[in-house]
């Protein structure tokens, strides 16, 4: 059986800028292409993890922290579930004042301003959302657009 091709068996020669920015967006793409079935297997979990809230606030950041870890590593976010808004957005899990001990809430940014769009003591629906330039470069990492 032949040895699959790998993007570094077709860089050809890194002499300039542009032959080098072609070579890492070209690895890129590929890894792009690699990450999409754990893209499509993580939203699979985020279907059944929505709606649902576990037993103590605890449990509740754990799993969160965890998904925070993953969308950060794979450039994505959760799409805010407020109505009418569908931005990216953070998520988060707050102790809460009231007769629920936590609320969970999602945190963006629009044209500067801070939104928090608060949920109920469960996860909401969970729809993971790939980050633009602009989002990138707010969490300290380059975009592709870089000169």
């Amino acid at each position: 059986m032949p040895k699959p091709q790998r993007p570094s068996d077709s860089f050809g020669p890194l002499e300039t800028s542009k032959q080098t920015f072609e070579a890492l967006n070209g690895l890129e793409s590929h890894l792009d292409q690699l990450l999409e079935p754990v893209k499509v297997d993580l939203q699979k979990i985020l279907d059944r993890v929505g709606g649902r809230s576990f037993s103590s606030f605890q449990g509740n950041r754990r799993v969160l922290r965890q998904l925070l870890r993953l969308l950060d590593r794979l450039n994505l976010s959760l799409e805010c579930q407020y109505p009418g808004c569908g931005k990216p957005a953070r998520l988060w899990c707050l102790t809460s004042k009231g007769s629920k001990p936590w609320k969970f809430e999602f945190e963006h940014r629009i044209e500067g301003k801070l939104f928090r769009h608060y949920c109920e003591p469960k996860f909401p629906l969970l729809k993971l959302v790939r980050l633009k330039d602009e989002d990138l470069q707010r969490r300290g990492r380059p975009s592709g657009n870089e000169s």
